[in-house]
């Protein structure tokens, strides 16, 4: 009989044939390896490609970022209160373009930004092979899964329809801090929970939401883990890690809060959530209505799937601590998540965010879902309903929107000798906003109602007005500046 461990090579047939079997065990182990590698730079090249379709940054934040980077090198801070890390990362890519002398400073942030978007998002297979390979133990599906998750049209509309870049790059430390979670279970040592710690802290440092998403399996893991042995065991790593991660993470917002406000603005966001859920929302949405998207129900019918094979599990006590206990928790977090996630009610806003991000707790309880499969067939039934629905969509969301017209651009670059610097602030519509920072480096902001304010508080107050047909009129007491082919200069004050 042979004596054959899932983690060794080791076959009592002699040593001929031991070494033949490893050989054989590590080309194979090769050819995955490469093929992994030649899904990332193929997901690189499409990634850059798209985003260089177009001269700027596409989506309405496109122009946040490039005058979040530019700042960052001038001063090594950021313009705008947020997380860091993203910014830090298009930084450190459009540094190496400026070193290297690829394009003229200003190109070389903006592409910059979009190969450091591109190389994050590629990033991605890794940590999602990793995690697939430790649930599915099958080399083939663990290649399958992350392109799933490149070609899931939410995740490619999170770099060209939202600009939600730090939501993009967040999920690549995320999926680590997942993969290091579910380690955790099985190979309970101080090694995996420190891996665990650094992974969230990258991700609390990139975006709120990928965060949110980690923070939200941790606390069910832990409950799950207490329900299943029925009291709180401080030997058990799972809940160690969760009391660090609450004592670490609430010390270091409190400092972070205190005296380095500027990287932790887009946290504040909390307290509107939380007000406006308690308020509740004038603009809910029926169910039905979320129900139409495609994406939405096929996350719903994941997350049935995984409530209703936990449920069988324990109704049938199918379950051992140490491999079982990994589906479950997967299942059962991931099933839950959606659930919150697509919940109708949520203020629009919050709701339309939530929404984009369904797709990671799908396809993180993707493995577990296969192994759930009886057969080859079902699972390459599966794939392909995956992918006969992702792929139009995602051909369809691979296509880069600039949020301002070429004309517009030429308009903001021959306004600029026309604005001063000190003391000055420039109004204009959301998105175009960041554009005339970036184009002018001045002051700008979208906040028309605050305009009186404005004129108190600075000594030159402008704004920049669309010429379209229904456009409201100019107030006579403004002094009009600069009239071009898409925009009109007026000077308030």
């Amino acid at each position: 009989m042979l004596n054959f461990h899932p983690h060794t090579y080791f076959i009592p047939l002699g040593p001929n044939m031991q070494y033949v079997f490893m050989k054989e065990t590590r080309e194979k182990l090769n050819i995955f390896h490469l093929a992994m590698i030649c899904i990332f730079l193929f997901f690189l090249w499409h990634h850059w490609s798209v985003l260089s379709n177009i001269p700027l940054i596409p989506g309405p934040d496109g122009g946040y970022y490039a005058v979040q980077v530019r700042e960052i090198l001038r001063s090594g801070t950021l313009y705008y209160s947020a997380p860091p890390v993203a910014f830090y990362i298009f930084a450190l890519f459009s540094w190496i373009l400026i070193a290297i002398n690829a394009y003229p400073a200003p190109l070389c942030i903006i592409s910059g930004i979009k190969l450091g978007l591109a190389f994050m998002k590629a990033l991605c297979v890794f940590p999602m092979y990793l995690i697939s390979k430790q649930i599915t133990k099958n080399e083939t599906l663990s290649i399958i899964v992350p392109v799933l998750l490149e070609i899931n049209p939410f995740f490619m509309l999170l770099a060209n329809g939202t600009s939600l870049y730090k939501n993009a790059v967040g999920i690549f430390f995320l999926l680590f801090y997942i993969y290091y979670l579910n380690t955790l279970i099985v190979e309970k040592n101080g090694k995996n929970l420190l891996f665990a710690l650094f992974f969230l802290s990258l991700t609390a440092l990139t975006h709120i939401l990928d965060f949110g998403l980690a923070i939200a399996y941790t606390i069910v893991y832990v409950l799950i883990e207490i329900i299943r042995v029925k009291r709180v065991d401080l030997s058990n790593y799972l809940i160690r890690l969760f009391l660090l991660e609450a004592g670490i993470l609430l010390s270091l917002f409190c400092i972070i809060i205190v005296f380095f406000p500027v990287y932790f603005g887009t946290y504040y966001k909390f307290e509107g959530f939380i007000n406006e859920v308690l308020m509740g929302s004038e603009q809910a949405f029926r169910l039905g209505v979320l129900l139409r998207d495609p994406n939405v129900l096929l996350s719903l019918s994941f997350a049935l799937f995984g409530i209703l094979a936990t449920v069988k599990k324990i109704v049938l006590k199918e379950y051992s601590v140490n491999n079982d206990s990994v589906h479950m928790k997967i299942l059962l977090s991931s099933s839950l998540l959606i659930l919150f996630l697509t919940n109708p009610n949520y203020p629009p806003d919050w709701r339309i965010r939530f929404l984009f991000v369904t797709f990671i707790p799908m396809i993180i309880m993707l493995p577990s879902v296969f192994t759930h499969v009886k057969n080859t067939e079902s699972v390459l039934l599966i794939v392909l309903l995956l992918s006969s629905l992702f792929i139009p969509l995602y051909l369809n969301c691979s296509i880069a929107r600039p949020v301002i017209s070429p004309q517009e651009t030429m308009d903001l670059i021959r306004m600029k000798d026309l604005i001063p610097r000190e003391n000055t602030i420039v109004l204009a519509r959301f998105g175009l906003h960041y554009w005339v920072t970036w184009f002018m480096d001045v002051k700008a902001d979208y906040n028309f109602p605050q305009l009186q304010n404005y004129v108190k508080q600075y000594n030159h107050v402008f704004v920049i007005i669309e010429q379209r047909p229904n456009a409201p009129p100019i107030p006579p007491e403004w002094e009009i500046i600069y009239v071009g082919e898409s925009l009109i200069l007026a000077k308030v004050k």
